[in-house]
């Protein structure tokens, strides 16, 4: 069924969702957006997946009510969260090569740039 939403793109989104829930819930909500498209992330078991998206570009758009019913159900389902910690990982660099060449595996070990 097609019908006419008020859309916003993902950037203002994002500050939307930090307007209403603040940064405790979340730090970065551009990314955190980006990874609920690629079904990685959730809060509160709630993932906010856009409406739409632009053909030239592919912006995504949410609709303006998704994104207020998202930022009710989490903030409704607890005042308790705390901000997510961040979680530091080990990363194999050589300090002589900028960081286009330290291109690193899923272990964070240094991978030799000609056997890509």
């Amino acid at each position: 069924m097609k019908r006419e939403r008020n859309g916003i793109f993902k950037g203002n989104a994002a500050v939307l969702c930090r307007q209403l829930l603040g940064d405790k819930v979340i730090s970065n909500w551009d990314d955190f957006l980006t990874d609920c498209t690629r079904e990685r992330a959730e809060v509160a078991g709630v993932r906010l997946l856009p409406c739409a998206r632009m053909r030239h570009g592919r912006r995504p758009i949410y609709a303006i009510d998704d994104v207020m019913d998202f930022a009710r159900l989490v903030a409704d389902s607890s005042s308790d969260f705390g901000r997510m910690p961040i979680k530091p990982f080990v990363v194999e660099v050589d300090d002589r090569l900028p960081y286009v060449y330290n291109i690193v595996d899923r272990c964070g070990r240094l991978i030799d740039p000609k056997k890509l």
